[in-house]
């Protein structure tokens, strides 16, 4: 009877590290594959001023806790190189695999933001907030960082 529960616990042991170690590559396969932009996309500026007018609206919402993907900001695979976003709410925004190298993002809010595989090269994000933000495999050569 006791080694049986041994084997049991073994097994169940190593099941649960199994789902622990393929949970996380599955997750972030799955948010590679959800993005609906083509790598390299470019925003217009109205594009890009409407994008963060209706993530404001979105994040007033989720304060009021009313949940909704829509109106997010998703700026994946965008190229915002040498954008001009100082200042910019981007809480919770995605923008993962984004390139904004050379941007300004002085003072800008990026709590929670998802930045993975981000190219952040002679970014400026002096005085940014970046609390809780993804930034897995960021590149962040030669950024301002100070606050």
């Amino acid at each position: 009877m006791r080694t049986f529960t041994m084997d049991l616990l073994r097994l169940l042991c190593l099941g649960y590290i199994g789902v622990m170690l393929t949970c996380p590559i599955f997750a972030s396969e799955q948010a590679k594959e959800s993005c609906p932009h083509v790598k390299g996309w470019k925003p217009s500026k109205e594009e890009l001023q409407q994008i963060l007018l209706d993530h404001q609206q979105w994040l007033e919402k989720r304060y009021k806790r009313e949940d909704s993907p829509e109106g997010r900001a998703n700026l994946c695979n965008a190229d915002l190189s040498n954008a001009e976003l100082n200042d910019a709410n981007l809480e919770a925004a995605v923008l993962s695999d984004a390139n904004l190298s050379s941007a300004k993002l002085n003072r800008a809010s990026l709590i929670q933001a998802q930045l993975p595989r981000v190219h952040l090269s002679g970014a400026e994000l002096n005085n940014a907030n970046l609390d809780f933000a993804n930034l897995n495999g960021a590149i962040l050569l030669e950024a301002k960082l100070s606050r």
